[in-house]
């Protein structure tokens, strides 16, 4: 399936992290982060991205967050899936999908939409940089 039109590109900010063992040689990181949001979804909000899984290697994660419009609506998110390491020290990029909802008029086309996610996250830098598109 090709993807579509950029819906939103998201600068994911660091707050904090929440480390620990999830068994064996997995861990368990809980990323809190303030969102920007630029394009068709533009905003301002927060969320939990949370990653599982043994370092070094291929992991998955989840997010669930809000966004704020300029206007002031919200836009509930949920997204997941895997985290691929990029050779480049703790680096990585993340690949998934993620829904949305929202009770606002304007923003009805988001309920039951389905967005191809992808970003590249650096832990050294406390930053997460990616997009979502429309699948056609």
């Amino acid at each position: 399936m090709p993807l579509g039109e950029i819906i939103g590109e998201f600068t994911l900010k660091v707050t904090s992290v929440n480390y620990s063992p999830a068994g064996g040689e997995m861990t368990r990181a809980e990323v809190n982060v303030a969102a920007e949001v630029k394009g068709r979804m533009s905003g301002r909000g927060f969320g939990t991205l949370t990653i599982e899984g043994v370092p070094g290697t291929t992991r998955r994660w989840s997010y669930a967050g809000a966004n704020f419009t300029p206007a002031g609506a919200r836009v509930e998110i949920s997204a997941y899936g895997v985290l691929a390491p990029t050779g480049t020290g703790p680096q990585g990029r993340g690949r998934g999908t993620a829904t949305y909802r929202s009770a606002a008029p304007e923003l009805r086309w988001l309920d039951g939409f389905v967005g191809a996610v992808e970003f590249d996250a650096d832990p050294t830098a406390e930053m997460i940089k990616g997009a979502v598109c429309e699948w056609k």
